[in-house]
């Protein structure tokens, strides 16, 4: 107590004001140029990166945790829907995982779909947005044991079109 009292002291006396220890959290955003589109996310959600050899894309992960997202582009040459690569994903994922995959839900956005599965050891939520001519996708891994952070991370990792960005914003 005393020693509490000393520092205040001090504190007081040499002017010095407490520096704020609390992480500023920020937006990161991975775009790429060639299929125009753009990821945005919360910096504290991963902690390296992995960038692909042709630079359509990354692996974002966090090693703690476990929890990592892929996000890609490519041309759309076989003019795929949000639904069949929706679809697609799914069909994948029950060959990978041995059909053992629950859905939990799917909705529409403007420009492509989401879906959110449940394998017995990850949940697997993924994002199209759909151009033109191309589309892109992030597919969020997070380990069942890190589920309270499923609800934080789909709202507030947002995939969208460069395209789809209002001019007077």
């Amino acid at each position: 107590m005393l020693v509490n009292l000393l520092l205040l002291k001090l504190l007081f006396l040499f002017n010095i004001t407490p520096v704020d220890t609390t992480p500023v959290i920020t937006d990161e955003t991975y775009c790429n140029a060639r299929f125009e589109y753009c990821v945005d996310y919360k910096d504290h959600f991963f902690d390296a990166i992995e960038r692909s050899d042709n630079g359509d894309g990354v692996l974002l992960f966090n090693t703690d945790s476990k929890i990592r997202m892929i996000v890609s582009g490519t041309y759309n040459v076989m003019d795929y829907s949000a639904s069949d690569l929706v679809d697609d994903y799914l069909n994948n994922l029950r060959k990978e995982t041995g059909r053992n995959v629950q859905f939990l839900n799917e909705e529409e956005t403007d420009h492509g779909k989401r879906a959110l599965y449940k394998t017995t050891k990850a949940f697997h939520y993924v994002q199209y947005v759909i151009s033109e001519n191309a589309y892109a996708s992030t597919v969020l891994i997070i380990p069942q044991q890190n589920r309270k952070q499923l609800n934080d991370m789909k709202e507030q990792i947002k995939l969208y079109l460069k395209s789809s960005i209002s001019d007077d914003i």
